[in-house]
């Protein structure tokens, strides 16, 4: 082999490189923010599921195997989804919705304008499903910066820290200390 070429092994060690980073970045993340990336990738999940059984249902549900591979992707992105939104309570934040509003506008105007440079292969498919993916995901991830708390969630907060009770105020509300 040639010094300086780079082969298949290269390519592949380099992604499983890139997927070790990302993974030791999701758990280096605080608790909201993890819960944020979990509603965040079950919405992307839930909207490949949903994209692939559309788009190309021959493929999706062609045997057996396909189907469930199918239906599991779609159960986990919908439990991923839901343990996200409910571990992502907290007050508003302004910037975080902000940064999600710049990425939809993003993956909005790709979903919107495609990837016709690919000219109708099937990696058209997926990269479009991928940029309607990063939409939803955004739309989620939108959504859990503007909610908010329940309603009276931050006056009792405030009354148990005025008490000394900080720890069972932050444990009432779903937080982690």
């Amino acid at each position: 082999m040639a010094r300086g070429s780079y082969d298949i092994a290269d390519a592949i060690r380099d992604v499983g490189e890139n997927i070790n980073q990302n993974v030791a970045r999701y758990q280096a993340l605080p608790p909201l923010q993890k819960g944020r990336a979990r509603a965040g990738y079950g919405a992307a999940l839930l909207a490949l599921g949903v994209y692939a059984a559309a788009g190309r249902p021959g493929v999706a549900f062609a045997g057996l195997v396909p189907c469930v591979i199918w239906a599991a992707a779609v159960g986990l992105g919908g439990l991923w989804l839901y343990v996200g939104v409910t571990d992502a309570r907290s007050a508003r934040d302004a910037m975080s919705a902000v940064w999600s509003a710049v990425m939809l506008a993003i993956f909005a105007s790709l979903a919107v304008t495609g990837a016709h440079w690919l000219d109708g292969s099937d990696l058209m498919f997926f990269v479009e499903g991928a940029f309607l993916a990063g939409v939803l995901a955004c739309l989620v991830r939108v959504w859990l910066a503007v909610r908010g708390l329940p309603t009276g969630s931050l006056e009792q907060v405030r009354a148990q820290q005025a008490h000394g009770r900080a720890r069972d105020a932050t444990l009432s509300i779903g937080g982690e200390v």
